[in-house]
């Protein structure tokens, strides 16, 4: 069992376009999420695949985030934002 960075359960509708690899339900996988960037994921279960116009499936999926391999813009303005600095202040004397 591998533990989310962030506590959440994802659902996505993951696009497997031709010649690529499935989700395979209880391993892990890479993939790009919009909040985070690149990152390692292990896939709870799938769902039925669904063909697309664009000659891809899509296949729903739940997922945990479990490492965050490539940030991205976003998820580093938002860890600078939220990043806390002891600020020295003058001495009681």
């Amino acid at each position: 069992m591998s533990i989310s960075i962030d506590g959440k359960e994802y659902l996505r509708n993951f696009e497997v376009k031709y010649g690529d690899p499935f989700p395979v339900p209880r391993k892990s996988m890479e993939l790009i999420n919009p909040d985070y960037g690149t990152c390692l994921v292990y896939v709870i279960s799938t769902g039925v695949p669904k063909w697309t116009n664009k000659m891809t499936v899509h296949v729903p999926m739940k997922y945990y985030i479990t490492q965050i391999i490539e940030p991205n813009k976003k998820y580093w303005n938002q860890q600078k934002r939220n990043k806390l600095q002891l600020i020295k202040g003058g001495s009681d004397d």
